[in-house]
Protein backbone atom coordinates (compact mmCIF):
# COMPACT_ATOMS: atom_id res chain seq x y z
CA UNK A 1 0.00 0.00 0.00
CA UNK A 2 2.63 2.50 0.86
CA UNK A 3 4.60 1.49 -2.03
CA UNK A 4 1.45 2.60 -4.08
CA UNK A 5 0.94 5.82 -2.46
CA UNK A 6 4.71 7.08 -2.66
CA UNK A 7 4.23 6.04 -6.65
CA UNK A 8 1.43 7.89 -7.13
CA UNK A 9 2.99 11.00 -5.42
CA UNK A 10 6.17 10.73 -7.52
CA UNK A 11 4.13 10.24 -10.80
CA UNK A 12 2.36 13.77 -9.50
CA UNK A 13 5.15 15.17 -8.31
CA UNK A 14 6.77 14.77 -12.57
CA UNK A 15 3.55 15.70 -13.84
CA UNK A 16 3.59 18.84 -11.84
CA UNK A 17 6.92 20.84 -11.08
CA UNK A 18 7.73 22.65 -13.74
CA UNK A 19 10.93 22.25 -15.84
CA UNK A 20 11.73 24.41 -18.41
CA UNK A 21 11.86 23.78 -21.79
CA UNK A 22 13.37 25.26 -24.94
CA UNK A 23 12.66 24.42 -28.69
CA UNK A 24 14.48 26.59 -31.27
CA UNK A 25 14.71 25.62 -35.01
CA UNK A 26 17.87 27.91 -35.67
CA UNK A 27 18.07 29.88 -38.78
CA UNK A 28 21.12 28.71 -40.79
CA UNK A 29 23.96 31.46 -40.99
CA UNK A 30 23.93 32.67 -44.56
CA UNK A 31 27.08 32.24 -46.51
CA UNK A 32 30.41 33.56 -46.11
CA UNK A 33 31.07 34.13 -49.52
CA UNK A 34 27.86 36.51 -50.04
CA UNK A 35 28.02 40.22 -50.43
CA UNK A 36 25.41 41.29 -52.18
CA UNK A 37 23.56 44.30 -49.84
CA UNK A 38 20.28 42.64 -49.72
CA UNK A 39 19.09 39.42 -48.83
CA UNK A 40 16.54 36.64 -47.46
CA UNK A 41 15.84 33.59 -46.33
CA UNK A 42 12.89 31.75 -47.17
CA UNK A 43 11.10 28.83 -46.78
CA UNK A 44 11.37 26.17 -49.12
CA UNK A 45 9.70 22.67 -49.35
CA UNK A 46 12.28 20.77 -50.65
CA UNK A 47 14.96 21.77 -48.94
CA UNK A 48 14.04 24.08 -45.63
CA UNK A 49 15.72 26.81 -46.50
CA UNK A 50 16.52 29.08 -49.53
CA UNK A 51 18.78 32.17 -49.33
CA UNK A 52 18.43 35.21 -51.85
CA UNK A 53 20.54 37.86 -51.96
CA UNK A 54 20.61 40.81 -54.61
CA UNK A 55 22.04 44.32 -55.35
CA UNK A 56 18.46 45.71 -55.84
CA UNK A 57 15.59 45.25 -52.48
CA UNK A 58 13.72 42.44 -53.19
CA UNK A 59 9.80 43.07 -53.03
CA UNK A 60 6.76 40.82 -53.20
CA UNK A 61 4.08 40.56 -55.20
CA UNK A 62 0.16 42.46 -53.96
CA UNK A 63 -0.72 38.78 -54.00
CA UNK A 64 2.12 37.40 -51.91
CA UNK A 65 2.58 34.23 -54.07
CA UNK A 66 6.23 35.50 -55.44
CA UNK A 67 8.99 37.20 -54.75
CA UNK A 68 10.48 40.11 -57.01
CA UNK A 69 14.13 40.42 -57.93
CA UNK A 70 16.35 42.16 -59.65
CA UNK A 71 19.67 40.24 -60.37
CA UNK A 72 19.73 37.74 -57.71
CA UNK A 73 22.46 35.16 -55.78
CA UNK A 74 20.35 31.73 -55.06
CA UNK A 75 21.91 29.46 -52.60
CA UNK A 76 20.13 26.21 -51.42
CA UNK A 77 20.32 24.40 -47.79
CA UNK A 78 22.03 20.99 -47.46
CA UNK A 79 21.28 20.27 -44.09
CA UNK A 80 24.81 22.22 -42.48
CA UNK A 81 25.14 25.62 -44.60
CA UNK A 82 23.85 27.16 -47.71
CA UNK A 83 25.39 26.29 -50.94
CA UNK A 84 25.66 28.51 -53.66
CA UNK A 85 22.93 27.83 -56.54
CA UNK A 86 23.33 30.05 -59.18
CA UNK A 87 23.41 33.85 -60.39
CA UNK A 88 20.17 35.20 -62.48
CA UNK A 89 20.11 38.18 -64.16
CA UNK A 90 17.37 40.69 -65.34
CA UNK A 91 14.07 40.67 -63.23
CA UNK A 92 13.42 37.49 -61.57
CA UNK A 93 10.05 36.16 -60.34
CA UNK A 94 10.72 33.15 -57.89
CA UNK A 95 6.71 32.00 -57.34
CA UNK A 96 6.29 30.03 -53.81
CA UNK A 97 3.05 29.28 -52.12
CA UNK A 98 2.82 30.77 -49.67
CA UNK A 99 6.17 32.85 -49.33
CA UNK A 100 6.95 32.33 -46.09
CA UNK A 101 10.14 34.74 -44.75
CA UNK A 102 12.36 33.78 -42.11
CA UNK A 103 14.65 36.39 -42.20
CA UNK A 104 15.73 39.40 -43.65
CA UNK A 105 18.30 42.09 -43.68
CA UNK A 106 15.60 44.86 -44.83
CA UNK A 107 12.41 46.29 -44.78
CA UNK A 108 10.65 44.19 -47.56
CA UNK A 109 7.86 45.82 -49.43
CA UNK A 110 5.11 45.00 -51.97
CA UNK A 111 5.25 45.87 -55.12
CA UNK A 112 3.08 49.02 -54.49
CA UNK A 113 5.58 50.45 -51.85
CA UNK A 114 3.31 49.86 -49.06
CA UNK A 115 4.67 47.60 -46.13
CA UNK A 116 5.08 43.49 -45.97
CA UNK A 117 7.93 42.34 -43.79
CA UNK A 118 9.06 44.24 -41.24
CA UNK A 119 10.61 41.88 -38.68
CA UNK A 120 13.28 41.81 -36.95
CA UNK A 121 16.48 38.90 -37.32
CA UNK A 122 15.56 36.60 -34.88
CA UNK A 123 18.39 35.75 -32.15
CA UNK A 124 18.33 32.60 -30.01
CA UNK A 125 19.92 33.69 -26.23
CA UNK A 126 19.49 30.26 -25.45
CA UNK A 127 22.55 29.13 -26.73
CA UNK A 128 25.51 31.47 -25.90
CA UNK A 129 23.86 31.90 -22.14
CA UNK A 130 24.18 27.91 -21.35
CA UNK A 131 27.31 28.14 -22.88
CA UNK A 132 28.78 30.45 -20.42
CA UNK A 133 27.05 28.46 -17.41
CA UNK A 134 28.90 25.94 -15.41
CA UNK A 135 28.24 22.46 -15.76
CA UNK A 136 25.32 21.38 -13.19
CA UNK A 137 23.97 24.61 -13.10
CA UNK A 138 20.25 23.25 -14.65
CA UNK A 139 20.18 20.43 -12.33
CA UNK A 140 20.96 22.77 -9.41
CA UNK A 141 18.32 24.93 -10.72
CA UNK A 142 15.75 21.82 -11.09
CA UNK A 143 16.89 20.95 -7.43
CA UNK A 144 15.59 23.80 -5.74
CA UNK A 145 12.29 23.30 -6.61
CA UNK A 146 12.22 19.79 -6.16
CA UNK A 147 14.12 20.31 -2.09
CA UNK A 148 10.35 21.75 -1.05
CA UNK A 149 7.91 19.30 -2.56
CA UNK A 150 10.28 16.72 -1.05
CA UNK A 151 10.32 18.22 2.47
CA UNK A 152 6.27 18.55 2.27
CA UNK A 153 6.35 15.03 1.38
CA UNK A 154 8.17 13.51 4.16
CA UNK A 155 5.64 16.04 6.58
CA UNK A 156 2.78 14.38 5.05
CA UNK A 157 3.88 11.04 5.75
CA UNK A 158 5.45 12.03 9.70
CA UNK A 159 2.24 13.32 10.08
CA UNK A 160 0.61 10.28 8.87
CA UNK A 161 2.60 8.05 10.84
CA UNK A 162 2.26 10.11 14.55
CA UNK A 163 -1.03 10.23 13.81
CA UNK A 164 -1.68 5.97 13.17
CA UNK A 165 0.36 6.31 16.31
CA UNK A 166 -1.53 8.44 18.57
CA UNK A 167 -4.90 6.60 17.19
CA UNK A 168 -3.65 3.10 18.13
CA UNK A 169 -2.41 4.31 21.51
CA UNK A 170 -5.79 6.42 22.05
CA UNK A 171 -7.58 3.14 21.31
CA UNK A 172 -5.51 0.58 23.38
Amino acid sequence: MKVKIVAIITVIMLLFISVPVYADTPIPERPADDNWEYWVILHHPIDDFLYISSNNPIKVTTDEKALKVYNCKSYYYDGSKFVYQDVETGEITIHMTPVIIYQSNHDIEYEDGSGFFFLRPRESHLYPTMKGMDFGTILRTFSVGLIPILGCLILVLSLRKAWAFLRGQLTN
